[in-house]
């Protein structure tokens, strides 16, 4: 309860990076708190999921693993063996620390593609922030850049010269001027925020891309047909990121067979399809699924021309639509484990996710300086 506390409130403060860990006791009794060894969270969860009682740390201290994480493992029988319960301590019933999706949505962007010259968005997308200091977000690529036809592929922004990536965001319940009773609703509502260039992108072997916030509107917008009308104000470097409340998702490269996942995006089918002339849905949503498996191609034969061939995926059972390309796939722990990049043309319950080791050497490629003003703060 002490650590949820924590953590809510750390997380009110845009621009401040943390991670939870869990520390030795027996360092804690002789050392000082930067000196004792400590375990990153989901190695701690792991560890109770597999049923470990005890730990080891850096200093070759055994310790009982639920004095590390703050709960206890038991083990129950199935059908397919012992399986490992994580329970609170003190409290009677399992447990496993699910961040519900409610704490997840501040960091999932709906992503579009503007055109400046026709005034008009041209594709839509989801991403998630993956680093705030500097307005970094992950996207799938499909939906800025053109990822098939011969001599066009990996054109960005389709070969618009007047387009870029326009970022809605969720506000926080303190950013809107709005209080009016429906705050479920405005709560899991994005507005137009912020306009983003392309940094890093791969698009011969992964449909993940990485974005740059760039400029920021003068105001919210609603109504994307008011988006040409109103000024953009540049961000320069990380002082003006930590004055800006974007908050980030951590990554894990970690997915387990059978784990449950959540994809999370905004849904453009059904009720929010969004063609020509057709209403853009602003309001976030989540599918839930599993993990089915991995899988690697090892070596591709591209035929003297470029082409997408996905070089590692995951396999989910998650019924998606429409609209959550490019959204998060989170586990219990709110971990991004990959970005969704299609459903399964054969099965609509059966989606495709670009991992997280794929697009986070994009990730650090893009928090490379590119001139001499980057990275000075």
């Amino acid at each position: 309860m002490v650590t949820k506390a924590i953590e809510r409130v750390v997380r009110e403060y845009g621009g401040l990076e943390f991670e939870k860990e869990g520390i030795c006791p027996e360092c804690l009794q002789v050392l000082p708190v930067t000196e004792a060894s400590v375990w990153n969270w989901t190695q701690v969860i792991d560890a109770a999921r597999c049923g470990r009682n005890k730990m080891r740390c850096k200093r070759a201290h055994l310790v009982d693993t639920h004095l590390i994480g703050g709960f206890k493992v038991s083990i129950r029988q199935s059908m397919v063996g012992p399986v490992p319960q994580i329970e609170a301590e003190g409290e009677g019933e399992a447990s496993t620390s699910v961040v519900p999706v409610k704490d997840l949505i501040g960091s999932v962007v709906l992503v579009a593609l503007w055109d400046g010259k026709q005034k008009k968005i041209l594709r839509v997308g989801s991403g998630f922030v993956v680093d705030n200091k500097r307005g970094l977000i992950v996207t799938a690529s499909h939906t800025l850049i053109r990822m098939e036809g011969e001599g066009l592929f990996g054109e960005y922004y389709y070969g618009s010269k007047s387009a870029k990536a326009l970022i809605g965001v969720i506000p926080k319940p303190q950013d809107s001027e709005n209080n009016d009773p429906e705050v479920s609703q405005k709560a899991s509502t994005a507005v137009f925020r912020y306009f983003a260039e392309i940094v890093a992108d791969d698009v011969d072997n992964m449909d993940a891309c990485v974005l740059k916030i760039k400029t920021k509107l003068e105001k919210d917008i609603e109504d994307d047909c008011a988006i040409a009308s109103v000024q953009e104000n540049p961000l320069l470097d990380k002082k003006d990121f930590k004055k800006e409340k974007i908050y980030k998702l951590p990554v894990t490269i970690q997915a387990e067979v059978e784990e449950e996942v959540r994809v999370l995006g905004f849904n453009q089918g059904g009720e929010g399809l969004f063609t020509p002339g057709s209403t853009l849905n602003r309001v976030v949503d989540f599918a839930k699924g599993y993990v089915v498996r991995s899988f690697k191609v090892e070596e591709s034969t591209r035929q003297g021309r470029r082409t997408f061939i996905p070089r590692h995926e995951l396999v989910v059972n998650a019924p998606t639509i429409g609209g959550h390309s490019g959204g998060p796939c989170v586990n219990k722990l709110g971990e991004v484990v990959g970005i969704l990049s299609r459903a399964d043309p054969a099965d609509k319950g059966r989606c495709y996710l670009v991992p997280t080791s794929e697009f986070m050497p994009l990730v650090e490629e893009a928090k490379k300086p590119k001139n001499n003003f980057d990275d000075l703060f």
